[in-house]
C-alpha cells in the first residue's frame, strides 16, 4: 500500500488550534433565559481530518473564563459565557460527544442579535479553540479505512480556551434577507456585526446591472430555463453593481444544472459590455481630444477582450448557449473620419505650399515632431487605458470568483 502524503499541517503539541465544524449542533433553546445548548465537539472526523476525544477534554483553564464567541473572535468580543446565571460550568463531556450552554449576554446587542440567528436555525453549527496537549498519528491504514486523504491526527488531551457560534454551513437566504432589511427582528443589526456576516451573504455575480440586452444567463443548448424571480429589477447602466440576492439559473432538470464558471464567463461578458456602454455614454462629454483618445483606447482594449470571451466560453462549454455576441469596431468610423479630415488638411497643405517652399520645410518639421508627440501621447493613453483595464479585469475576476 503506498504511503498517503502528509497532511499540510503537523499538529505538534502545544499548539493553538481550531477544531473542524459541528454541524446541525443546536440541542435545546431556552429564550427565557436567553440561552442554546449545543454539541460543540464529537469523535467524528472534522475538515482538517482531525479527532478530538471527548475524554480529551480538559476544563481546568476554561472554566476560570468560560467564554463563548462568534466566528472565532472575528466579532471581537464574547457574545456569551458557558457558565449558568449560578455560576456553575455549563460543559459536560459525554461518551461520544461534548455538550455545552451559550448564556448570551443581555447587554450587548451584537450578543441578542447572533441568538436570534440561532433561535430561527440560521446559525446552527458550533466549533472549538484549543491547545493541544497530546497527539498521535493514525496508520495511513486506519486513515484510509476512515475515508481520508490525509493522515489523521487523533487528540488524546487538550485545553479548551473557547468555543465558538460559527457561521460555516449557515442559511445564506436569511443572512443576505437580514443584510439587505438591515436588522433582525425588531432589532437593528450593529456596524461590528454585518462585518462578520458580510462574507456569509448569498452573492453570486450571475446578474449585473447592465443594458437589458447584455448580462442574460447562460442556459444548455436545446433546454429551456424556469422563469427568475428578482427581488431588485434591474436599473439603467450608469453604473456597474451587483445585486444583493440574485438567484442561480436552473433548468428544468437538475442534472441540467448550469455551471457555474458558464455563468461567471457570462457575467464577465455583461460586465465588460456595460463598460463599454458607460464609454459611448461618456464620448460625447468631453471636450479635450485627449480625453477621447484615451476612452477610445480602453473600448478597443474591452471590445477584444469581450469577443475573445465568446470564443473562451464557446470552447470551454461547447453544450451550453450563451448570450454573447461579436460587438463590432466603433472605431473604423471614426478612423474614416480622421482620414477624411486629413485629406482636407492635405489639400490646404498643398495649395498653401505654392506660395512658400521655405514655409513648407518649417511645416513639416513641425509636423514630425508633432508626430512624435501625438505617438508619446498615444503611447501614454495606450498604458493608462491597460492599466484601467487591469483593475477593472481584477474586480471582474474577483467578483466571478466568489462563484466557485
Amino acid at each position: 500500500m503506498p504511503d498517503m502524503p502528509e497532511s499540510p499541517k503537523l499538529l505538534l503539541p502545544p499548539q493553538s488550534l481550531i477544531s473542524g465544524v459541528v454541524k446541525d449542533a443546536v440541542v435545546s433553546l431556552d429564550i427565557g433565559k436567553m440561552s442554546a445548548q449545543a454539541v460543540i465537539s464529537s469523535r467524528a472526523v472534522d475538515r482538517e481530518f482531525e479527532i478530538v476525544e471527548p475524554e480529551a477534554f480538559s476544563l481546568i483553564n476554561y472554566r476560570k473564563n468560560p467564554v463563548v464567541f462568534f466566528n472565532h473572535q472575528q466579532l471581537p468580543f464574547p457574545v456569551g459565557t458557558s457558565e449558568s446565571p449560578e455560576k456553575s460550568l455549563s460543559v459536560m463531556v459525554e461518551a461520544d460527544r461534548v455538550l455545552a450552554t451559550c448564556y448570551f449576554s443581555q447587554v450587548l446587542p451584537e450578543a441578542e442579535l447572533i441568538y436570534r440567528l440561532v433561535e430561527e436555525k440560521t446559525i446552527r453549527a458550533t466549533s472549538i479553540g484549543f491547545m493541544s496537549l497530546e497527539s498521535v498519528r493514525l496508520s495511513d491504514e486506519e486513515s484510509q479505512k476512515l475515508g481520508a486523504k490525509w493522515p489523521i491526527y487523533v487528540h488524546k488531551k487538550i485545553d479548551l480556551t473557547e468555543w465558538s457560534w460559527v457561521g460555516v454551513g449557515c442559511n445564506q437566504e436569511a443572512i443576505s434577507r437580514h443584510l439587505a432589511n438591515g436588522r433582525i427582528g425588531s432589532k437593528q443589526l450593529t456596524p461590528a456585526l454585518i462585518k462578520t456576516l458580510e462574507p456569509y451573504r448569498l452573492e453570486s455575480p450571475a446578474m449585473v446591472v447592465v443594458p437589458a440586452d447584455v448580462g442574460k444567463f447562460p442556459r444548455r443548448k436545446s433546454q429551456s430555463i424556469q422563469s427568475q424571480s428578482v427581488s431588485n429589477p434591474p436599473q439603467p447602466a450608469s453604473d456597474i453593481a451587483m445585486p444583493q440576492k440574485p438567484k442561480t439559473p436552473t433548468t428544468t432538470k437538475s442534472a441540467d444544472a448550469v455551471p457555474p464558471g458558464a455563468t461567471a464567463m457570462q457575467t464577465l461578458y455583461a460586465l465588460t459590455r456595460s463598460c463599454l456602454a458607460k464609454v459611448d455614454e461618456l464620448m460625447p462629454l468631453n471636450e479635450r481630444q485627449e480625453i477621447i483618445e484615451e476612452l477610445r483606447s480602453f473600448r478597443k482594449l474591452n471590445r477584444e477582450y469581450a469577443n475573445g470571451l465568446i470564443e473562451r466560453s464557446a470552447n470551454l462549454y461547447p453544450d451550453i448557449e450563451f448570450e454573447m455576441e461579436l460587438i463590432p469596431d466603433d472605431d473604423d468610423k471614426d478612423d474614416d473620419s480622421d482620414s477624411d479630415d486629413d485629406d482636407a488638411d492635405k489639400s490646404d497643405d498643398a495649395d498653401d505650399g505654392d506660395k512658400s517652399g521655405d514655409s513648407d520645410d518649417d511645416a513639416d518639421d513641425k509636423s514630425d515632431d508633432s508626430d512624435d508627440d501625438a505617438k508619446s501621447d498615444d503611447s501614454d493613453d495606450d498604458e493608462k487605458a491597460i492599466q484601467l483595464l487591469d483593475a477593472i479585469t481584477a474586480k471582474i475576476l474577483g467578483s466571478a470568483a466568489k462563484l466557485s
